[in-house]
């Protein structure tokens, strides 16, 4: 009855674990030769599964064992200290060779033994001690366990839990201690798929990782979460919010970020976009409306959500008017760089036109056009000419370009002179028309481009987007001869205007500036509207997000043509705006 004892004597140690403290084992087998000695500890029996119950052997298992069990933490280390006083009371005059390598192993692990190993060794004492609590799957239990804590466990250990759990399920049950962080870069060495059953392996490989590693009530690692989400991704699912410890996306090398750190464009269509400038390219080559897709860090509740998103864009500047919030990294760059270019280039025809008049302008033959025409088609090429420079004001380089231009534009700003002078209410009016006269002469000097359509025609009230390019600085000279041609008239009717008068534009002022703010709160409830559509914090039908896109779109306009209305509100004032009047200005800028 040799191994026959000690199955039972193994039997019989899990049994009365589950209830309560570990009793000492009964001898292994009846044919141990140690002058009446015996195991004392149920860990023995742990370590020697496979004997034949022959002493020499238990003794080469159990040393063989003990070197497995250096991983373990804090109170799971007795175990192995247990085992090891147990192998040098049995075993030192059978495996005398090895005595030494055993005294190391107790060595450390009494200093393992030190260090916490928190809820780990808690939970695994519990386990072993107390089996599964009992509104808990035990299996389940078990392996979150040998999951989550595979840094504090040992083999031995395991091995223990693992008989618990397999009496409480009447089941065999094999623990897998591969950490989380192995599970999630062995599945995640590549976030893509290229077929459907790759797909769904590594789907099913995510979930099962996902049950086993991620509590959902914690916050992961971004790094973790991202690569979770990318791989649900490229399987064509919507991966899910998840929980993230981070705000912000650190610079990475071919990442194209947000501008300001919250997320990154994780592709163009399925193309990869390292820099906006190929970001661009892409959308404007493309014979199709191409999915834009994001991941991006969401607030919520005082916590931080990773969420990936697609939105769907024309081209780049579909993206760029419709998602101000989601500015690219470069991307204020790039647009500079594209309307200098733009500028200079569509200036440089216009120098042509003004030095040569006889080749037409526009397509136009010169002799075609009576001359106010085609002095309004020359204004109005102007115009469209500078709208994309405002931005562009502080750039020297820009500025040196424009300066090569300047002189020859100087006969556009005498005509667009004589055009204002023509324009100016007569001096005899009264009250409200000489509320106006002053108001356009105090316009007219401060910005030239104001009072002008954007077809090139001088009217009263008139705006255009070439407006908020301050001309004095980007075309001194034009500029000058400009101011020099209304000096003697719209200059002299720059004045005080009686103090009721004055209030009403200061009112008008105001309530433009109330209308455009009240559009800019509109195009910013408009984008997160649709930023909660694309990035699933809202469940919205097609529908709802074609209209939106549709309103943004006209909101945009809208909000565009209200700064234009306030700027000349502000430019008809005897001075700058201040106090509350300043206030919604700024509020009203994109």
């Amino acid at each position: 009855m040799q191994r026959t004892a000690s199955l039972v004597a193994l039997g019989l140690a899990v049994s009365v674990a589950a209830c309560g403290p570990s009793p000492k084992p009964k001898p292994a087998t009846g044919s141990i030769e140690t002058d009446g000695a015996e195991p004392e500890s149920t860990e023995w029996l742990y370590a020697t599964p496979e004997s034949s119950g022959e002493l020499a052997q238990d003794c080469k298992l159990v040393a063989d064992a003990l070197r497995g069990e250096q991983s373990c933490s804090g109170a799971l280390c007795q175990h192995g200290i247990t085992l090891a006083n147990d192998w040098l009371r049995l075993c030192a005059s059978i495996e005398e060779a090895r005595v030494p390598e055993v005294n190391q192993l107790v060595a450390k692990l009494e200093e393992r033994s030190k260090v916490s190993g928190g809820e780990c060794a808690y939970q695994g004492e519990q386990l072993i001690s107390k089996g599964c609590p009992a509104e808990q799957d035990c299996a389940v239990a078990a392996q979150l366990w040998a999951t989550s804590c595979a840094s504090h466990t040992s083999p031995l250990v395991v091995r223990m839990i693992e008989k618990q759990v397999s009496r409480s399920t009447q089941k065999p049950v094999q623990l897998d201690t591969t950490p989380c962080a192995t599970v999630l870069a062995k599945l995640t060495e590549t976030t893509s798929c290229g077929n459907d059953f790759e797909c769904a392996e590594k789907v099913k490989g995510l979930g099962e990782y996902r049950a086993r590693c991620v509590d959902a009530s914690l916050p992961q690692p971004l790094d973790d979460a991202l690569k979770q989400a990318l791989l649900l991704l490229s399987a064509k699912q919507a991966p899910p919010a998840i929980l993230v410890q981070e705000a912000r996306f650190p610079p990475e090398k071919g990442r194209l970020l947000l501008d300001d750190s919250s997320g990154f464009v994780a592709a163009v269509g399925d193309q990869h976009v390292p820099n906006v400038n190929l970001f661009i390219k892409v959308l404007r080559d493309s014979e199709f409306v191409l999915p834009i897709k994001l991941a991006r860090i969401f607030a919520e509740n005082n916590r931080h959500y990773l969420r990936v998103g697609a939105i769907d864009a024309d081209d780049p500047e579909t993206f760029f008017r419709r998602f101000p919030s989601l500015a690219l990294v470069g991307q204020r760059a790039a647009l500079n760089g594209e309307a200098a270019n733009t500028v200079i280039a569509r200036l440089n025809d216009l120098v042509k036109h003004l030095r040569e008049p006889k080749r037409g302008f526009l397509g136009i033959a010169s002799s075609s056009l009576d001359p106010e025409r085609l002095q309004e088609a020359t204004l109005a090429f102007l115009l469209s000419a500078l709208a994309p420079a405002a931005p562009l004001e502080g750039d020297t380089e820009f500025q040196a370009e424009l300066a090569k231009a300047d002189k020859y534009l100087v006969s556009i700003f005498d005509r667009l002179a004589a055009s204002k002078r023509a324009r100016l209410p007569k001096p005899s009016v009264r009250e409200e028309a000489m509320r106006e006269r002053v108001a356009f002469a105090r316009r007219a000097w401060q910005h030239p481009l104001l009072d002008v359509t954007p077809n090139g025609v001088v009217a009263l009230g008139a705006t255009n987007p070439a407006l908020f390019v301050d001309i004095e600085a980007l075309l001194p000279v034009s500029f000058a001869a400009y101011r020099e041609g209304i000096d003697g008239s719209i200059g002299k009717a720059l004045r005080k205007l009686e103090a009721p008068l004055e209030a009403e534009l200061q009112s008008q002022a105001r309530t433009r500036a109330e209308a455009c703010v009240a559009k800019r709160q509109e195009l910013l409830e408009l984008e997160r509207t649709l930023l909660a559509c694309s990035f699933g914090v809202e469940s919205c039908p097609a529908e709802l997000i074609e209209n939106t896109s549709t309103q943004l779109d006209e909101t945009v306009n809208a909000h565009t043509t209200s700064r234009m209305e306030l700027a000349a509100a502000v430019a008809s004032l005897d001075g700058p705006a201040e106090g509350k009047l300043a206030q919604l200005a700024a509020s009203c800028q994109p």
